[in-house]
């Protein structure tokens, strides 16, 4: 076999602390992720080209930028795997630059199918650390589900995921934020207090909802613009909790029943933003 394709998962942040920053300019965080059943559609394909190409349905990523292409030299430059060419396809459902690590997890689909088609070379543990290579949020997509997540978002210790529930992320239409931008504004705020997680996490091993809901976090929120008109509209149809996720823009909803979730979608759509209903993995 020398192509497979996966569904790479879009990630929301269920709580997001940023509790210091490093000398080479990463930042120190401290985050509750999550894996939605929004998804890109990720082939890798082996061939003797003896390059790395990459089709990208929409179209304004530049190979040398695209994180999957990163991926795979990294897993290469970093494996005995004999290379003789590498096709990426990726069919892009998750928004771009909304906070959803759509990029990252495009490269952890990268990571997770060339280790397959090489016989597992690696495990799972060493190919969330070759991912730290290549971007802070690649480790979890390649881990998924539910984590707490430490250091540059690379320290991963697997948590209890949401319980079943209904989730609608929306985004006003041709909104988007720079992460680079987020952290400078972030950065020039020294007398915030930081938040502490600990809360979140006992909600999470509760499995109360409503709990949970009561515990979500961004501090991204204290610098970042975020929709207003969305979280009312979220709020309305009775969700738990509306938080804004990564450094935005997309905001997330969590409801109780999936016509809540849906009436939502429905209306968000209707005011001109982009929203997708979707489910938590677990």
């Amino acid at each position: 076999m020398n192509c497979k394709n996966i569904s790479a998962y879009a990630k929301i942040n269920l709580f997001l602390e940023v509790i210091g920053r490093l000398p080479d300019g990463y930042h120190l965080l401290q985050s509750v992720m999550h894996s939605v059943d929004i998804s890109d559609s990720v082939t890798v394909s082996l061939n003797n080209s003896g390059q790395y190409t990459v089709n990208c349905s929409s179209g304004d990523i530049p190979p040398e930028s695209n994180l999957a292409i990163k991926a795979a030299k990294c897993f290469y430059e970093n494996s005995n795997a004999d290379f003789t060419g590498v096709h990426i396809d990726i069919e892009k459902r998750i928004p771009m630059c909304a906070g959803l690590a759509g990029g990252s997890t495009d490269a952890a689909a990268v990571f997770v199918v060339l280790n397959d088609l090489h016989g597992e070379i690696f495990s799972r543990e060493h190919l969330c650390a070759l991912g730290k290579k290549v971007g802070a949020d690649v480790p979890f997509c390649i881990l998924g589900k539910a984590a707490f997540a430490q250091g540059i978002g690379e320290v991963l210790a697997p948590i209890e995921p949401l319980p079943e529930c209904y989730i609608v992320v929306a985004i006003g239409n041709g909104e988007e934020i720079s992460t680079k931008w987020a952290f400078s504004q972030l950065d020039n705020d020294t007398d915030r207090e930081i938040q502490n997680v600990e809360g979140i996490l006992d909600a999470m091993s509760s499995g109360d909802l409503e709990c949970i809901s009561s515990r979500l976090y961004n501090v991204f929120e204290t610098v970042s613009p975020h929709n207003q008109q969305i979280k009312s509209i979220m709020m309305k149809h009775s969700a738990c909790g509306v938080l804004m996720s990564g450094s935005g823009p997309s905001i997330f909803g969590l409801f109780k029943t999936e016509n809540d979730a849906k009436n939502a979608e429905q209306e968000l759509k209707n005011a001109g933003n982009r929203a997708f209903f979707c489910k938590p993995i677990r």
